[in-house]
């Protein structure tokens, strides 16, 4: 035991003075060698320092660039006062800010931004330190300290690298865009439904205004003797159901309200009044313009476009892959037992013999016609929803023309005449309750063909990315298009 620790301490020994007698020896060295040897080192230090410099700075200026990554995180939630119009535009405004859905998309630019950094930064090279014949009872060893080497990576595979993260930023910016039109078409319906809800609200207290005047009229005939106890009775119904209709309208528009909150992702002031939407003329549109900008222009098209120049990028890179890298080292290497300086030099590089990429080649080259189909499916898809909100559209405003020009006049003369005969002896009670009810049903049909168009209307301009809606000048995507040309 005893002779045991004795061979441990002096084999200690011997390491400890092997090590002072190298770093002598590395002192003794000449000012040129002291520098090729320390020249990795400060290599080293001096990549790492510029790296952390440009990065910080490229994510400063991104975010000075992309203002609405610094809006991602500001808590200015300002709403309007009791008393005022929440417009369309301010429900926008306050979506931009505190929108679940925004936010998430945005942060995946950033995401985006962060590769594309990465991928401009060049591999670090590598620093050992290794011994060798440790254990050899004629000396301690051979040290190699230190040892730099660095992976030499091919320009194409770079280059092809940053191309491929670039168009990932590309095509998420794209989906920013795109979520920004839903959300804007989400807003806008639940808009008109609060409107919508508000209105039928309005319209049963207006009708029931009317149905109490009746009764008041009937009243007075009854107390003239002209009248009789059951037409008053039926008109007491009439007024007794309006005003349970009546009120259950008025309850359905604080969830009204809450559904538009969530689409905006901050709550609604509970006492604003809303901007009278349906007293505009409904907008035009022209289905072969309309359908040609979207599919030419929408984010979602872009997106998959940037998509296949993404996968194109990708398999030109996994061709690249079969050439592999170069790995090149240097060092100096301190024989102890003859008390010599040595350099070390190094060069490897992996040997293509079985494994030559063709997995990969195979996988994006499907990828790259996979791609190309998303394109076709998403114009499609973008189609499709174009066509059902134009057409909900076409025909809820086709009702409401024929509401506005033709019944509803008809059924306001109807009731004024059924009133002036009922007043006058002439006519029936039945035939006034028969026209009220038929008002009734008209001005809530011609409300809720209403309410269809302008929802019909808010998703056709999201879909197209109208921003001024609703406008006074109707054809605004034939507007956009001349001025394009103009330009």
């Amino acid at each position: 035991m005893t002779r045991l620790l004795q061979k441990t301490a002096h084999r200690f020994l011997l390491l400890v003075s092997s090590c002072s007698e190298g770093l002598r020896s590395l002192a003794k060295l000449s000012l040129i060698y002291r520098f090729v040897i320390l020249l990795p080192l400060m290599c080293i230090v001096t990549v790492q320092f510029c790296c952390s410099a440009c990065f910080s700075q490229s994510v400063q200026n991104f975010q000075d660039s992309q203002g609405f990554v610094v809006v991602a995180d500001q808590k200015d939630d300002a709403q309007p006062a009791s008393g005022q119009v929440f417009t369309v535009a301010e429900a926008l405004r306050l979506a931009e800010k505190s929108s679940p859905q925004l936010r998430d998309a945005i942060w995946a630019v950033s995401v985006a931004r962060g590769k594309l950094l990465q991928s401009r930064l060049y591999p670090n090279p590598t620093l050992s330190i290794s011994g060798e014949e440790l254990g050899d009872p004629e000396g301690p060893g051979i040290w190699t300290a230190p040892f730099v080497s660095q992976e030499l990576v091919n320009p194409g595979k770079r280059n092809l690298e940053q191309a491929i993260t670039h168009c990932e930023l590309e095509r998420s910016r794209c989906l920013v865009a795109a979520e920004w039109r839903k959300l804007v078409a989400a807003i806008r319906r639940a808009y008109c439904e609060v409107l919508l809800a508000e209105k039928r609200a309005q319209t049963y207290q207006e009708l029931l205004a009317v149905a109490e005047a009746s009764l008041k009229q009937s009243r007075a005939l009854l107390e003239s003797r002209q009248g009789t106890r059951l037409e008053v009775v039926q008109f007491e119904l009439q007024v007794e159901r309006l005003r349970a209709q009546q009120e259950a309208a008025e309850r359905q528009i604080p969830f009204q309200r809450e559904k538009l909150a969530a689409a905006i992702g901050s709550p609604v002031p509970p006492h604003v009044s809303l901007e009278d939407v349906f007293s505009l003329p409904l907008p035009e549109y022209d289905w072969n313009l309309l359908l040609q900008q979207v599919l030419a222009s929408h984010p979602e098209v872009s997106a998959a476009q940037w998509e296949v120049q993404r996968a194109r990028y990708l398999s030109e890179r996994m061709r690249r892959e079969k050439w592999p890298n170069v790995t090149v080292g240097a060092g100096y290497t301190r024989q102890n037992e003859t008390h010599g300086d040595d350099w070390t030099l190094g060069i490897s590089v992996p040997l293509p013999l079985w494994d030559r990429n063709q997995g990969n080649i195979l996988a994006a080259d499907a990828q790259v016609s996979q791609a190309l189909e998303r394109v076709r499916q998403v114009q499609e898809e973008l189609r499709d929803q174009l066509a059902t909100a134009f057409r909900e559209y076409s025909a809820a405003r086709k009702r409401v023309q024929r509401y506005e020009q033709d019944i509803l006049p008809r059924v306001r003369e109807a009731v004024e005449l059924a009133m002036q005969g009922y007043t006058g002896g002439v006519m029936e009670y039945l035939r006034v309750l028969e026209a009220q009810r038929s008002e009734i049903e008209t001005r809530l049909d011609y409300l809720g063909s209403l309410g269809d168009a302008w929802q019909a209307a808010a998703q056709i301009s999201g879909i197209a990315g109208e921003k001024a809606w609703p406008g006074t000048r109707h054809n605004s995507l034939a507007a956009q298009a001349e001025t394009s040309v103009k330009r």
